[in-house]
């Protein structure tokens, strides 16, 4: 197993990002090189160890990973403290809510109904495993209809192109249905947006 970098030896690379790209969408291939040539081969994180740390800076919520694979830091280094804080509570509520999903529910608790039909349900936020197209094929059996794609009620957008993706795809082949904002397990407000397969 690979250790992953601690968050505080990443905090250099966090404003390295933001100098070089601000809030702006980045490739890791492309800080590479930024980085190489700002720093030296020998003084900057490059290949797998850049990786690592920019894994650790996406899962503590630092970094967002969009769904074209590039990343995107998510406030200034300096920001208030407030604002870190705010993003992390998101970051644990969309924890807490995937774990209370799993834990101790039944077959029949780990779908989602709509118009009496019931839909697999399928995390597709900016926290959400990529690709989603694998996810989705797993997802789909005799007992649910399509999937329901879902995101807490700020991340819409994610959600939105993630089911514009899946409904270009030929196989499986879904079609939208409808979309709601719904208080979800953990009370808080989450969007979810309904594919049929066809």
């Amino acid at each position: 197993m690979t250790d992953l970098p601690t968050l505080g030896s990443c905090a250099d690379l966090y404003v390295a990002v933001w100098d070089e790209y601000g809030g702006e969408a980045f490739g890791a291939a492309a800080l590479d090189r930024r980085l190489a040539e700002r720093d030296g081969a020998n003084d900057a994180p490059h290949g797998d160890a850049l990786g690592r740390r920019l894994a650790t800076l996406v899962g503590a919520g630092a970094l967002e990973r969009l769904d074209d694979g590039r990343l995107r830091a998510r406030l200034p280094p300096d920001a208030p403290a407030e604002d870190w804080h705010a993003l992390g509570a998101e970051r644990a509520g969309a924890v807490h809510a995937a774990l209370t999903r799993m834990a101790g529910a039944g077959e029949d608790d780990r779908t989602y109904r709509h118009d009496g039909e019931r839909y697999a349900p399928l995390p597709a936020g900016e926290a959400a495993e990529r690709p989603l197209v694998p996810r989705a094929e797993r997802a789909l059996d005799d007992s649910v209809v399509g999937v329901a794609l879902y995101a807490p009620a700020e991340e819409a957008a994610p959600v939105q192109r993630a089911a514009d993706d899946l409904c270009a795809m030929d196989a499986p082949s879904f079609t939208k249905v409808t979309s709601a904002v719904v208080a979800g397990a953990d009370g808080d407000l989450e969007f979810r947006l309904y594919l049929r397969r066809t």
